[in-house]
This record gives structure tokens, sequence and C-alpha cells, in this order.
């Protein structure tokens, strides 16, 4: 091994510096008003969510129509809006979400609830399977946090589509708190309609019952699923 120096007499000047690391004091700082009409600032709609896209998130400087940005609107406990976060960019047809990032801020900012959107560059609004997986996830992770997921609204070219009015999204708050795992035997003239991606988190949370009779697990309302 050769240990010759390459800068002989010259080491303290090319040595690396070191600092030593060092906690510091953070605060949050806001980047830009957006000055919203009154009609907009209450949003409970998927409608109210979609104008305020495209009057506030659509023409952040670093929003990028070619590549798939997922942004969150911050509401208040009577749903007005209390901010905005462009939480990501990522390419054509991928973005990465994680919930460290989605929720950092609006633990920051005490928000009550959140609207998760994000646009398809393809122009077409109707949800991946990686959308709806991904949203079920963070709203069990909004459900740790006592951060209510509203909606996710997806937006496309002229159009957009809400994952709530679609149905994707189902009582998580009545699965993780009042499932009922209730040993029956139930009839076979009795039909039971099974959604695969309940029946997954259900089988994957609790696991699988080990009984001789059948298990019915009450998710919301309406929803019956055999685990």
């Amino acid at each position: 091994m050769n240990t010759t120096p390459l800068f002989p007499g010259m080491e303290p000047l090319v040595k690396p510096f070191k600092f030593p690391a060092t906690p510091y004091e953070y605060k949050v700082t806001p980047l830009r008003e957006c000055p919203t009409p009154e009609s907009l600032q209450l949003c409970d709609t998927p409608d109210q969510a979609a104008a305020y896209w495209k009057l506030h998130i659509a023409t952040h400087p670093h929003f990028n129509p070619e590549c798939e940005c997922l942004a969150v609107l911050l509401l208040n406990t009577r749903r007005r809006i209390k901010g905005h976060q462009l939480v990501s960019i990522g390419t054509q047809d991928t973005i990465l979400v994680h919930p460290r990032e989605v929720f950092r801020l609006a633990v920051t900012t005490a928000a009550n609830a959140l609207i998760l959107m994000h646009c398809h560059p393809s122009g077409e609004s109707s949800p991946s399977e990686a959308d709806i997986k991904v949203t079920r996830d963070l709203i069990r992770a909004g459900q740790i946090l006592k951060i209510e997921v509203l909606d996710h609204v997806i937006m496309g070219q002229g159009n957009f589509s809400s994952l709530k009015a679609l149905g994707f999204f189902f009582r998580l708050n009545a699965m993780t708190t009042l499932i009922l795992l209730v040993r029956l035997s139930l009839k076979p003239s009795v039909k039971v309609s099974v959604e695969p991606s309940v029946r997954g988190y259900a089988m994957s949370s609790f696991g699988k019952v080990k009984s001789s009779k059948k298990t019915l697990a009450f998710i919301g309302e309406k929803s019956y699923i055999y685990v």
C-alpha cells in the first residue's frame, strides 16, 4: 500500500474540516400569502378542493404540470383552509409518498384535518391501485396522529376524481376501534360481499382467526367481510 502523501507539507491545508454536531432551534415561516375568496375558504367538497388547486397550487413557482405533484390542504376544525403545502414532485407517472412528509406540516401547524391532492399529467383522473393503497396507508397514519384525512382528489386535464366519492374510503376508524371479531355460525343462505384490499388489511392487522366457525367482521355500517 502506497503511503506517500500526494501533497507533501500540504496535509494541514487539505485535511477535511470537521464541525461538531450542534442542535438547532426551528420555526415555521410562511412562504407566501394566498388570497382566497370567501367561497373557497370553506373546503368540504371535492369541487372546492379542485378550485383551490387551480387557484394556488397550479400557480406555485415549483409546480410542474408534466410531472405528478402531491399537495396537502391543511384544514381547521371548521373545515376552513389554513394553508397548503406542495409535498412532493415526481415523474410523469410516479411519485414518492411517505406519511412523514405528508403529516409533518400538519402536525407543526396544528391542523385538524387534511385533504390529499395530486395530479395526473396524462389528463386522466381515474385512481390507480397504487393511489388507493397509498391513500389507505395515509388514512391509518392520520388515525394514529388524530388528523383526519377527509379526501384524496386527483386532478386531470379539466376533470378530477374524488376517491371518497368513488367509494374507496372505508371507515378505518371503525376498523381499528370498532371491528368486532364475532364468531358466528352463518347460515349458508347468507351472502357476504368481500373487498380484497379490506380483507387483506384486516387479516394483516389481526391475523387469521383459527376457528371452526366462520367469523364476521363489521366495518362501518354496510361492509362485511370474512377473515
